[in-house]
């Protein structure tokens, strides 16, 4: 990103005063992390898609992911869904979760002028997840792919509590714990009906899949 100097944050949302602690101190790390790299001219594009860029430590680790752009409200989205993916028996304001219901990433909206430039950046910082695939390539590269259908339903019902226009084959990823498949959402910024597509149910991504060897799995 152009004109690496020192950043003074100007706001952020959610704001850090009105959350749990430990929500708190993990969104001023992820905020230090964005810091120190654009000091330091670390922020590169992610996959050569030039308004995301990569977050990386000094040691090479890439710990967020970090959306540029003019669209504030398309980033304060992303972030509200975070915060409305609470856990069942709490509001995010009252409960120390991290990730919960859905598994949203932890994902903040801030605002920070670039001290050199003069200049006003915004955008969304989201965690980053280490993933071996997305959703699809999971069922069409596995021999008998385990579904895990809580999950699945899961995300069925924040696409459908937030009115998600966007949910695809690219925006459901695979991660794997003790070599068990987890599905994770990202890339919320079509939430809660948008002026650029009528908001219709009647196809959702998962009922959208014709191939056979999908219904099997």
């Amino acid at each position: 990103m152009a004109g690496c100097s020192m950043m003074k944050v100007d706001r952020t949302f959610p704001d850090l005063k009105e959350i749990p602690v430990d929500l708190a101190t993990r969104f001023r790390q992820m905020i230090e992390w964005l810091e120190i790299a654009n000091s330091e001219c670390r922020l590169t594009p992610y996959k050569k898609i030039s308004h995301i860029y990569q977050i990386f430590l000094s040691q090479g680790v890439l710990k967020c992911l970090f959306r540029r752009g003019e669209d504030d409200i398309s980033f304060m989205i992303e972030a509200s869904v975070y915060l409305l993916d609470h856990p069942l028996d709490g509001s995010r304001s009252s409960s120390p979760t991290i990730c919960d219901f859905a598994g949203v990433l932890p994902t903040i909206f801030v605002t920070f002028r670039n001290k050199r430039l003069g200049t006003m950046v915004s955008g969304a910082s989201v965690e980053f997840m280490e993933f071996v695939h997305h959703i699809q390539e999971h069922i069409h590269r596995t021999s008998f792919p385990e579904i895990r259908t809580a999950e699945i339903h899961k995300i069925s019902l924040i696409d459908v509590r937030f009115g998600n226009m966007d949910r695809n084959a690219k925006n459901i990823i695979v991660k794997v714990e003790d070599n068990i498949p987890h599905f994770v959402p990202i890339d919320h910024e079509m939430c809660f009906i948008n002026t650029g597509q009528n908001y219709n149910l009647c196809k959702p991504y998962w009922l959208s899949l014709e191939d056979s060897s999908i219904y099997e799995a």
